[in-house]
């Protein structure tokens, strides 16, 4: 799980509030792709920064868009849309990179919008088996979170995906 300082800077508007009560639930990272509701595990998530400059890399795998200097260290940037078959969103576009710990390494990867943290009980998810064998490999399951304040409170689907496939 990310140290208590990663949780603030994640979760500056305390969407953290009554989490704390369910133990036994995981906490997840939402953000938007394409319109889309997506999430990645928290414990994976180091921080969530704004877009930097990205320098490309020739004949780099699909996947990776560039890399960029993030606290002074070369970080390769990937692109989540690419492995779940959206289309790219120019770089100019609003997002923000999340750094993700990936194989002992860190690596980011760019999102349009991070929402909220979800904590999801395993009875709470619904595994994704029945998804096309390219897309199905990235979907660790379907979440309907209840989401009770803000502008998006009611119900939400969430794909939750596997980072190993992402990247």
């Amino acid at each position: 799980m990310p140290p208590e300082s990663t949780l603030a800077l994640l979760d500056p508007k305390g969407l953290l509030t009554g989490l704390e009560a369910a133990p036994d639930a995981r906490r997840w990272l939402g953000f938007v792709l394409d319109g889309a509701h997506y999430a990645l595990p928290l414990d994976l998530v180091r921080e969530v920064l704004p877009l930097a400059p990205l320098t490309e890399v020739p004949r780099a795998p699909e996947r990776v868009l560039g890399v960029a200097l993030l606290h002074g260290e070369v970080t390769t940037v990937c692109d989540p849309r690419r492995a779940l078959g959206l289309p790219p969103a120019p770089w100019e576009s609003p997002g923000r990179l999340l750094l993700v710990a990936f194989g002992g390494e860190t690596l980011a990867l760019r999102v349009d919008q991070v929402t909220r943290i979800h904590a999801l009980k395993d009875r709470e998810i619904e595994r994704a088996e029945h998804m096309s064998v390219d897309v199905g490999r990235c979907v660790a399951g379907i979440a309907r979170p209840r989401i009770r304040e803000g502008a998006g409170a009611g119900e939400a689907l969430v794909v939750l995906l596997e980072l190993s496939e992402l990247v």
